[in-house]
């Protein structure tokens, strides 16, 4: 016998043992499925305890089936009463949303019994029930609010922008703006815009008034130099007359001779 046969023998008497150890475990541990008789009695087998787990389950089963059937009944109508709820609540919001606040009726559970009327709206809105805020008026919801912020916002445009803002034709010529009736349509923007401009023409005119005063002062300067030299010529003149009269009446008395 060759080394492979012996090893394929002994693989075999391995094998063989594991077979039959795996045989006598199966055969010793297999479940009764039948009922069976013993000395201590009547040994239920595996298809009858079967047969009463599932009878326990069918029965909890039913059970919980009746049980869900008036859960899902308490479940819709209280999803009723949250959808009645918050319908009203919604209105409610939408209500304070444009500017109204009042205080609130309790609300039933019962959707059958809260009064939806007219009259009772009216009474719900009484102006003693007005919810006040801090300067004891009425509060004021956020439609209310944002329109008074648009108003405000316009108002500040307005007042920026003006009513009718210049153009830049009426900026090739500024003096047209100086009109009253024009600078009151004018706003923030152009006003100051307007002012610079008159801040330049002012310093160009400041600078025209300097030179003014510089003339005037050498003028007067000149003035009062020519006046003195005026008197010395009047002077002159005045003894040159003499003089010529006094040699006139020389020539005269000379000739007479």
């Amino acid at each position: 016998m060759t080394g492979i046969g012996k090893i394929l023998v002994f693989l075999n008497l391995i094998i063989a043992a594991a077979l039959l150890t795996w045989g006598l475990s199966a055969y010793r541990n297999s479940p009764n499925w039948l009922d069976q008789k013993s000395d201590s009695g009547n040994v239920e087998g595996e298809i009858t305890l079967l047969k009463k787990e599932i009878e326990k389950l069918s029965k909890a089963a039913a059970g919980a089936h009746e049980g869900y059937a008036a859960k899902n009944a308490t479940l819709a109508s209280s999803e009723a009463i949250r959808d009645y709820r918050k319908a009203r609540l919604d209105a409610w919001m939408k209500e304070a949303e444009g500017g109204s606040f009042y205080s609130l009726p309790t609300l039933p559970n019962d959707p059958a019994v809260l009064d939806t009327s007219d009259a009772a709206e009216r009474a719900r809105k009484a102006a003693n029930k007005a919810i006040l805020g801090p300067d004891n008026k009425p509060l004021q919801g956020l439609d209310a609010l944002q329109k008074l912020f648009q108003n405000e916002l316009d108002d500040r445009k307005l007042i920026v922008q003006g009513k009718v803002p210049a153009n830049q034709q009426e900026w090739m010529n500024p003096n047209a703006l100086l009109a009253p009736g024009r600078m009151a349509d004018l706003g923030i923007d152009d006003l100051r815009r307007l002012h610079l401009w008159l801040s330049d023409q002012q310093k160009v005119v400041d600078v025209a008034i300097d030179k003014q005063r510089a003339i005037q002062a050498n003028l007067a300067n000149e003035a009062a130099y020519l006046k003195d030299e005026r008197i010395n010529w009047i002077a002159r003149l005045q003894t040159v007359e003499q003089r010529n009269a006094q040699l006139k009446e020389k020539l005269k008395a000379l000739g007479a001779q």
